[in-house]
């Protein structure tokens, strides 16, 4: 962890910034879901939210439609009727998966869409989950250790905003930290995410929205 900037010798390439839209968590906008070269969207073509949050580690929760939708473009996938919300598919199955933000793709390490496994049986990481978003308007996802594995994450929290850049392969140190230059920083304890929370506190109400 880098505190004040971040290490470009872990960034393969520029940050690509998602300014936040919400001021509770760490809420951004998410244009869609790669999987196995399709593209899951919402059916109006809004973006989905997602809270990006380091302490929800072990699954990714999302809306059950749109989970399904996901679910449905990995051969053998079924829903495993003694864990509310999972799905289960041959360990075989080809899993290519990532989330686009910012108009980029970050994939994920298949080994880490694996949340268990039973013989040829994996269970996905991806679980059908009803969290409403901090806009209280939609169902939203967490993402969390799983995917903030395989990429680079920033947090401005005075602007806010979270920048994503590519994880390239470090050498046995890490180099110097880069200091964020002048004109790119904010104000300590400016901005409406100030007070941003670390923890993914889950509410009550929901709502549902359609996936393509």
């Amino acid at each position: 962890m880098v505190v004040g900037g971040y290490d470009q010798d872990l960034v393969d390439g520029a940050l690509n910034w998602i300014n936040c839209s919400a001021a509770v968590h760490v809420q951004i906008p998410m244009d869609g879901i790669i999987i196995n070269g399709n593209t899951i969207k919402r059916v109006d073509n809004q973006p989905m939210q997602a809270i990006i949050d380091s302490g929800t580690g072990g699954f990714i929760p999302g809306p059950p439609n749109i989970v399904q939708a996901v679910y449905s473009k990995i051969a053998g996938a079924e829903a495993v009727p003694q864990i509310p919300g999972a799905y289960a598919f041959p360990c075989t199955s080809t899993i290519q998966i990532g989330f686009q933000f910012g108009g980029q793709n970050y994939m994920m390490n298949p080994e880490d869409f694996i949340m268990q496994q039973d013989g040829d049986t994996c269970v996905g990481a991806l679980v059908a989950q009803d969290f409403v978003d901090d806009t209280q308007t939609q169902l939203g996802f967490i993402l969390g250790a799983l995917f903030m594995k395989n990429v680079v994450s920033v947090f401005d929290l005075g602007r806010p905003a979270v920048g994503f850049g590519r994880l390239k392969v470090a050498g046995e140190s890490y180099g110097a930290a880069t200091v964020v230059p002048q004109n790119q920083q904010t104000a300590l304890g400016t901005g409406p995410s100030a007070s941003l929370s670390p923890t993914f506190n889950p509410p009550t109400r929901t709502v549902s929205h359609g996936a393509r």
